[in-house]
């Protein structure tokens, strides 16, 4: 049903909680040079939306280095921390201005750095997406949780991906109400919610709820979840050759405000990553902005990013670490080749929430975490030497 990219549920893999993609770290940040001509080129996608801070993350803010100067020993080692379909990262306004007045008026606060912790770099991560919200409203349609409760309720049950009408007939309140909340939000991911309540309501009546919930799974499933596996439409081509079995793509990066020897211990991590027996992604620094080239601009977000419009440039956070910087450029290379992100995250317009949510703890493609362990499904490499390249 799935390639190997994909959980398969007819092999019988269940998905897991799993870990957060993002935290901000406190180690050594990265030796940016001074000149950064392009710096306000690297804000262009929010810049034009420019809104204030919040005050609740100012004091948030406040309060994590207040604490982090008087308790360093607090925050030297911190355990990631498990968001899964079933318990995912919900933050809002709201609660961030609730967690902030608890840990505020706790007197046992330097117990608590991994709370502060992560409230602080959770809520680095709400202000950097904020200008965005917008566009993360309509990722909802990406929503998974409808599809994977219903998908494992009836696994588990039946060791079977869908139910039959009759698990859906004499309900109790409880499951009805369930039901019909996951019936519909999955149908509204692909229809008019109108529409979806007069369909629910119709095949309620005469029993068919089964049909129709089977119906937007299979469409879910080919139109939402698989597409989360694939290169994009719109993806580029490189430039390939071949040296005997392997096959070589080529890319040129440009980058002239980050430095240099810096840049190339990333680079080495990018190669590494996206290589295997059969492919290698090999990557030239230049020193002039070649049309083909990739441009990597540092950014004053808390959040790295490639524009969905222009996979040719990558805005790098100066926050990071080293290592987790690696990381992070081995995964938005992956944008660069064209492949989209496969954990979710959206923003809920109605509930003012961004969520946030991986697909499973045990699942180590590169593009739904930044874990370690995480590789390059092999699906991928196929993808790409069949998709995106250019012979001279």
């Amino acid at each position: 049903m799935f390639k190997d990219s994909c959980l398969k549920f007819r092999q019988k893999i269940f998905l897991l909680p799993i870990m957060a993609l993002f935290f901000t770290s406190c180690g050594q940040t990265a030796p940016w040079k001074t000149s950064t001509s392009s710096l306000m080129l690297s804000e262009y996608s929010c810049a034009p939306a420019s809104t204030s801070e919040l005050a609740t993350s100012k004091n948030i803010a406040a309060l994590f280095f207040e604490q982090r100067i008087k308790n360093p020993a607090g925050f030297f080692f911190i355990e990631p921390r498990i968001y899964d379909y079933e318990n995912p990262l919900i933050l809002s306004e709201v609660r961030m201005q609730q967690d902030y007045v608890s840990l505020k008026n706790d007197r046992s606060l330097e117990q608590r750095s991994a709370d502060l912790f992560f409230l602080y770099n959770f809520n680095q991560r709400f202000e950097s997406q904020r200008c965005q919200f917008g566009a993360l409203a309509e990722k909802k349609k990406y929503d998974l949780r409808p599809y994977l409760s219903i998908t494992h309720q009836c696994y588990k049950k039946y060791n079977n991906t869908s139910c039959d009408n009759s698990e859906y007939e004499n309900m109790t309140p409880e499951k009805e109400s369930w039901t019909k909340n996951n019936a519909l939000d999955l149908c509204n991911s692909l229809s008019a919610p109108v529409s979806c309540i007069k369909e629910y309501k119709f095949n309620k009546m005469n029993n068919t709820l089964g049909d129709m919930i089977r119906k937007y799974q299979s469409r879910f499933e080919t139109e939402r979840y698989q597409a989360l596996f694939k290169l994009r439409p719109s993806h580029n081509k490189y430039n390939c050759s071949r040296e005997g079995e392997r096959l070589i793509m080529q890319l040129k990066i440009y980058s002239p405000s980050i430095d240099a020897f810096y840049l190339r211990e990333l680079l080495n991590e990018v190669e590494a990553s996206w290589q295997n027996t059969q492919f290698a992604l090999k990557v030239e620094l230049v020193d002039h902005p070649v049309k083909e080239a990739i441009k990597i601009l540092p950014t004053t977000r808390a959040v790295s990013y490639v524009p969905d419009d222009n996979n040719r440039i990558v805005y790098l956070s100066r926050s990071q670490d080293l290592q987790t910087s690696k990381r992070i450029l081995a995964h938005e290379f992956g944008h660069v080749l064209g492949f989209p992100d496969c954990y979710i995250e959206f923003f809920d317009d109605k509930k003012k929430e961004l969520v946030y949510y991986e697909i499973s703890k045990n699942y180590n493609n590169i593009m739904c975490s930044l874990k370690n362990g995480v590789r390059v499904p092999e699906d991928y490499f196929v993808q790409l030497e069949q998709n995106s390249c250019n012979f001279n």
